[in-house]
């Protein structure tokens, strides 16, 4: 009993926060909104970059795949330095437009 109480408090200290869809909203609006359709009832993004909608409905894109990317993004996205919980809000985000 001891050692799974352990083990749980040591798992809750380092899981970190629950991701925020409402952090990543606002990043995305901020950081991403330029080339990226990032919302319903937005009109105008880059060519070439997929919209967070289209995105958050591929059933080949996955949390891990989206995480990989953003972690390293390839050209012509310009290079980004997200941390895990901005990387965790923005997919939390996308995640919601499913």
């Amino acid at each position: 009993v001891v050692v799974a109480g352990f083990a749980a408090g040591a798992w809750a200290q380092t899981s970190g926060p629950k991701p925020s869809a409402e952090a990543g909203h606002a990043m995305s609006a901020r950081w991403c909104k330029g080339c990226h359709i990032i919302e319903e009832g937005q009109t105008r993004g880059m060519d070439g970059a997929p919209s967070f909608i289209d995105l958050a409905r591929d059933a080949a894109v996955s949390r891990d795949g989206l995480r990989a990317f953003l972690n390293a993004p390839q050209h012509p996205m310009p290079p980004i330095d997200l941390s895990r919980e901005q990387i965790d809000d923005l997919i939390a985000y996308i995640n919601t437009l499913r």
